[in-house]
C-alpha cells in the first residue's frame, strides 16, 4: 500500500479498510511525512471556502497520522479544521474533539502559539473545540514548550471580558445556544484554574464568574471548585498519552471496529462531560468522583 493509497483508505471510513491502513502507517511513515501536510492544507482551505463542506471529514484519520508522525507542518491546518461549531464538529469529528484533539494539537505543535490562542478565543467555534485548544496550551506549558504566562494571560483576559460584557448580555436577547456555549466555556475556564493552575491572581476572578451565574454546576460542584482554588483535593484528569506511531494499537478497542451482524459500525460519538458530583457513567450508582473519576 503506497502512502497515497493509505490516505485514501483512511478517508473511506470503512472500518475494515481503515484498520488495514492504520496497520500500515509505521511502514509508510517516510512517504506520509512528504505528502500529508499538503493533503491536510487542502482540507483546511476547503473548509475555509465552505465551512459546511462535508468532504473535509476525510481528514479525521489524517489528523491522527499527523500526530503519530509529529508533523509540525500540519499544525495550522488541524487548528483550522477544528474551528467549527458544535453541530458541524459533531458530524465530522465525533469524540476526537473531547478526547484526543488536545493531544493531536500538542503533538503537531510548530512553535507558533497564535493559532491555538485564536481557536480558544473563537466564540463562533463550539466550547469543546475551544477547550481542546486550551488543554493543548496547558499540555505545552507542562512540556515547557511555551511560557506558562501565555495561558495565564489568555484565561485572565477571557474571564475579565465575560464579567465586563455580562451587563450587556443581560439587556439583550441572547440566543439560548449562544448563552449555553458561553456558560460551558466559562465553566471550562474555571475548572482549568482550579485543577490545572496555581495562580493567585485568578481565583478571585473565578469566584466572580460563579457568582455572576456563568458556571454550570452540573459539570462541577462549587464546593469541589473551591477546594481546587485553595489548593486542596485538586482534581487532575489522568494525562493522556501522546499518539503512538502504532496507531492501530491506539484505536483497536474503538466500537467502530467491532464486528456485529446486528449493527453497523459507527465512529465514536461525542459524550457529555460528567461532573464530579454527577452519577458515574459506568452505572455503579456512585458519584463520578468516588468511582471512575477518583
Amino acid at each position: 500500500m503506497s502512502p497515497a493509497a493509505l490516505l485514501f483508505e483512511l478517508g473511506t471510513h470503512r472500518p475494515d479498510r481503515v484498520k488495514a491502513a492504520l496497520q500500515a502507517v509505521p511502514a509508510q511513515a517516510e512517504g506520509l511525512r512528504e505528502i500529508l501536510p499538503a493533503r491536510l492544507a487542502n482540507c483546511a482551505a476547503r473548509t475555509v471556502a465552505d465551512p459546511l463542506d462535508e468532504s473535509v471529514s476525510e481528514a479525521f484519520w489524517w489528523m491522527y497520522v499527523a500526530a503519530a508522525l509529529r508533523l509540525p507542518g500540519c499544525h495550522a491546518s488541524i487548528v483550522r479544521l477544528l474551528r467549527n461549531d458544535d453541530e458541524v464538529g459533531y458530524a465530522r469529528w465525533g469524540d476526537l474533539v473531547t478526547e484526543d484533539a488536545p493531544v493531536i494539537l500538542a503533538d503537531t505543535f510548530d512553535g507558533e502559539v497564535r493559532p491555538l490562542i485564536e481557536l480558544a478565543d473563537d466564540e463562533a467555534s463550539g466550547p469543546w473545540n475551544r477547550e481542546a485548544a486550551l488543554r493543548a496550551l496547558i499540555r505545552l506549558t507542562e512540556e515547557t514548550r511555551i511560557e506558562r504566562a501565555v495561558v495565564i494571560e489568555l484565561i485572565t483576559r477571557q474571564l475579565e471580558d465575560m464579567l465586563l460584557h455580562l451587563p450587556r448580555l443581560s439587556r439583550e436577547a441572547v440566543d439560548s445556544m449562544q448563552l449555553e456555549n458561553l456558560v460551558t466555556h466559562a465553566t471550562n475556564l474555571c475548572q482549568t484554574v482550579a485543577f490545572d493552575l496555581r495562580e493567585p491572581l485568578l481565583p478571585p476572578l473565578v469566584r466572580q464568574v460563579v457568582q455572576a451565574g456563568l458556571f454550570d454546576r452540573r459539570m462541577c460542584g462549587v464546593d469541589d471548585l473551591e477546594e481546587g482554588l485553595v489548593g486542596r483535593d485538586r482534581f487532575r484528569p489522568q494525562r493522556r498519552p501522546s499518539i503512538p506511531l502504532d496507531l492501530w494499537r491506539h484505536v483497536s478497542w474503538w466500537a467502530c471496529f467491532e464486528t456485529s451482524r446486528d449493527r453497523r459500525p459507527k465512529l465514536p460519538k461525542v459524550k457529555a462531560k460528567t461532573g464530579r458530583n454527577g452519577p458515574c457513567p459506568c452505572g455503579s450508582g456512585k458519584k463520578f468522583k468516588k468511582c471512575c473519576g477518583a
